[in-house]
């Protein structure tokens, strides 16, 4: 396996500082890439959040229909459990 002065150390110096100054660039292009996209899911995730805070209110606006009219009804206790722990 060649080591590291077989790789990057030529005999005019220039080509060898070549390759090793082009891999600096592509891990400079990496890290941008990676900040890309790093803020790309915090935008993401903070429009899911907002999103899901959004739930609850609805919730708290639907009218006596559907679970409304379930009193005492297993689902009924499962939906307003899950929306006291969604608030």
């Amino acid at each position: 396996m060649p080591g590291f002065s077989d790789s990057f150390w030529t005999p005019d110096y220039a080509s060898g500082l070549g390759v090793l100054y082009g891999k600096l660039q592509q891990g400079v292009m990496e890290n941008k890439q990676i900040l890309t996209i790093a803020s790309m899911r915090a935008d993401a995730e903070e429009l899911y959040g907002v999103r899901m805070g959004d739930i609850a209110p609805s919730v708290d606006r639907m009218t006596a229909v559907g679970f409304g009219k379930d009193d005492g009804a297993s689902v009924r206790k499962v939906r307003s459990r899950i929306s006291i722990r969604v608030r």
